[in-house]
């Protein structure tokens, strides 16, 4: 089955708009079912804050990518009236792990793209205390890390236990 993402990123600039969008095929061209505002149907007329509620709370991961202006964003310090969508977005995942940590904390999942850095992603999603995926590039190779968390493939089992040896005193 294949995973269900949502992408929340902000829109600019062009170059990182576009590099999402890349980050977003390679996703779909290997199985994964990705969520992303510009792939939605544009000939009608929609209410985006309905659109993104729908898709953060019905999809399996979502997928913050990780830029200086998106945690400016994240962290409420953008410009009144600016990067509205996204506001929106970083808005309603805050109250969502706000409200219950222990069920969003695994499927909010901090991506850094080529050129990106650890530092962009949001103070409230712990760059250095809990897990982040850094994608090198856009091949298996590249996003494995992430690949195995969305399709729940460990890159090592633990091998079987088996029993106890025996053990006897060495004297009475």
């Amino acid at each position: 089955m294949s995973p269900k993402v949502f992408v929340s990123y902000v829109h600019s600039p062009d170059t990182h708009k576009n590099q999402v969008r890349d980050f977003a095929a390679f996703l779909e061209m290997h199985g994964v079912d990705v969520q992303l505002d510009s792939w939605t149907d544009t000939d009608r007329r929609k209410s985006w804050d309905s659109w993104i509620l729908e898709k953060i709370t019905t999809t399996d991961y979502i997928l913050l990518v990780a830029s200086r202006l998106y945690r400016e964003v994240f962290e409420g310090k953008a410009p009144s009236g600016k990067r509205l969508g996204s506001q929106a977005e970083a808005a309603l995942i805050r109250e969502l792990l706000y409200a219950d940590r222990q069920k969003w904390m695994p499927k909010i999942l901090p991506i850094v793209l080529p050129g990106g850095k650890v530092k962009d992603i949001p103070l409230i999603m712990q760059p250095t205390g809990a897990d982040h995926y850094i994608i090198n590039d856009f091949t298996p190779a590249g996003a494995d890390k992430l690949l195995r968390v969305l399709f729940n493939s460990p890159r090592h089992l633990r091998p079987p236990r088996g029993n106890p040896p025996h053990l006897p005193p060495l004297s009475r």
